[in-house]
């Protein structure tokens, strides 16, 4: 679905947020109102959730992929009413609506998340270039030859 929840006409949301990101993730930034459930976790923590099986969800996550195949698990254990929101948080941002960056609607420690936050920042070698890389080759060559 695009960004803007579904609302009555009354103005309140009726859709249940479900963030399946990582805690981490989740603590640094999700759109208010949302619930936390990792994706690895959905099956077993869901109905804790949304016990009733025809109330509409909207998953989130920070690209959309994690919200698409947990929306397409739900569905798939009797979920009726399940969209994603296309492009996941980053896109709810640009939309120009707010985020908040707390725990509420998670149910991990803050120790809990910042430990995952920092598994999902570290990227090593995955977010260098190659560029980042040749320049990284030069600088050591040319301390070979001080």
């Amino acid at each position: 679905m695009a960004v803007g929840a579904p609302r009555s006409p009354g103005g309140e949301r009726t859709a249940i947020l479900l963030d399946v990101r990582g805690s981490g993730e989740f603590g640094m930034g999700h759109i208010p109102g949302a619930h936390w459930l990792a994706r690895g976790k959905l099956e077993l923590g869901v109905e804790g959730i949304v016990p009733a099986k025809s109330a509409p969800i909207v998953t989130i996550c920070d690209s959309g992929v994690r919200s698409t195949l947990a929306a397409a698990t739900l569905r798939s254990i009797g979920y009726r009413d399940v969209r994603f929101l296309d492009g996941g948080v980053p896109s709810w941002t640009r939309a120009g609506f707010p985020v908040v960056d707390d725990l509420r609607g998670a149910d991990v420690t803050i120790e809990e998340a910042q430990n995952d936050a920092g598994s999902t920042q570290w990227t090593g070698a995955l977010a260098r270039s190659r560029a980042d890389m040749e320049r990284y080759l030069a600088w050591e060559e040319a301390l070979a030859h001080r």
